[in-house]
């Protein structure tokens, strides 16, 4: 019954993405009409136990995803930018994170434990969606460049930030866990996750001195990033950094890369794009809209002020062209994927206050799913690159 659940929301992908397409819209935006109207929160077509059931599926597409923007990390299509590329996303995300802060905390007054975990939650940038974009509209240009591996570094980024808080935030409420411990811990984790991604990068290279057909390599290719998806889950790694680092050694250290990452792209990536993204919407709870009081809304637009001027002012200082320092900011707004799994965490760790984040968070990722990929294309189109 699964699989039956899993072809239609494929066809009805299809189907959607088709008529999206023709009035000039991104298809994930399709997708992910397709999933929240399938999903629990309208139809009830897919219950809460075949999205359970699905997630190994969607965990793959989002690793394969994630090894794709890993081509972004090439050394010689990025030495031309240098630091530069790293004070942008540190601009970028901390600003957001520093205004979000300071918006909820000493504006509306919310409790110091809300406002850190919420700051460092707005930080998290959706890479699958501006990635997608891109690709339908064949957008190509300085802020086209610029903006995949901006979205890889900032989950890097948000993951480190949020590590920092949810230990504050633990320290300070008397639990056994020491802000030196759980700091360590943190540490130790993201350090393991890079072993982890450039061990597997090795064994790519090693395997596909053997092999010369594209179907051989797309196989690999795939063994590759779901064998990473398996050791995440095992040793609770982060599974996007792990898949990104494993594809940027590919890139750098495995000749005509190239060809691997267009393989991929044409061949498996369309058909992951839509399940993940269906799958993705599918699994958020529409009534966390009804449930947003004035604090979600500020909250909501808070982020997407600091996003924009943390952009502006990091284009600005890392000079970069004006394309970039315009646009960038409008073009990162989606977030999922790394939003919703820190959500998820303090939901499980935090009792009381983890629901009132997890709710909060919840809601701004509905509204930036629903504008980001709008708004992504909007931006490129405005930058005159598509």
């Amino acid at each position: 019954m699964i699989f039956f659940k899993l072809a239609i929301l494929i066809f009805v992908g299809l189907i959607f993405a088709n008529v999206i397409e023709k009035i000039g819209l991104p298809k994930v935006s399709a997708y992910f009409l397709t999933g929240v109207l399938l999903g629990p929160s309208v139809t009830g077509f897919l219950t809460v136990d075949d999205l359970n059931s699905l997630q190994i599926v969607s965990q793959v597409a989002l690793a394969c995803i994630c090894f794709g923007i890993g081509k972004s990390f090439n050394y010689n299509e990025i030495k031309g930018y240098g630091a530069r590329i790293i004070v942008l996303t540190l601009f970028e995300s901390l600003t957001t994170s520093v205004f979000v802060f300071a918006v909820l905390f000493f504006v509306l007054r919310q409790s110091f434990e809300v406002s850190i975990l919420l700051a460092a939650i707005a930080a998290a940038t959706a890479p699958a969606v501006p990635l997608m974009v891109l690709r339908q509209f064949k957008a190509k240009g300085a802020l086209s460049k610029t903006i995949i591996p901006i979205v890889g570094l900032d989950d890097v980024v948000c993951v480190v930030v949020f590590g920092l808080s949810l230990a504050i935030v633990k320290a300070s409420g008397g639990t056994e866990e020491t802000l030196g411990y759980a700091t360590l811990h943190m540490i130790i984790n993201i350090f393991v996750t890079l072993i982890t991604g450039v061990t597997l990068g090795y064994i790519f290279s090693l395997i596909i001195k053997e092999l010369d057909k594209k179907s051989d390599i797309l196989i690999l290719t795939i063994g590759i990033a779901t064998l990473g998806v398996g050791l995440a889950l095992m040793f609770e790694l982060e599974l996007i950094i792990l898949s990104i680092t494993t594809g940027t050694i590919v890139a750098n250290f495995v000749p005509k890369s190239d060809a691997i990452f267009d393989n991929l792209t044409s061949n498996f990536m369309p058909p992951l794009f839509l399940v993940f993204f269906g799958i993705s919407a599918a699994s958020l709870e529409l009534a966390y809209l009804a449930d947003v009081s004035l604090i979600g809304i500020v909250y909501i637009l808070a982020r997407g002020l600091g996003k924009v001027a943390g952009s502006a002012i990091g284009a600005n200082v890392g000079k970069f062209p004006a394309v970039v320092k315009k646009y960038l900011g409008m073009a990162i707004l989606s977030q999922a994927g790394v939003g919703i799994g820190l959500a998820v965490i303090v939901r499980q760790e935090l009792g009381e206050v983890g629901q009132r984040v997890y709710t909060i968070a919840l809601a701004g990722v509905l509204v930036y799913e629903i504008i980001g990929p709008l708004l992504t294309k909007y931006a490129v189109k405005r930058a005159g690159e598509i």
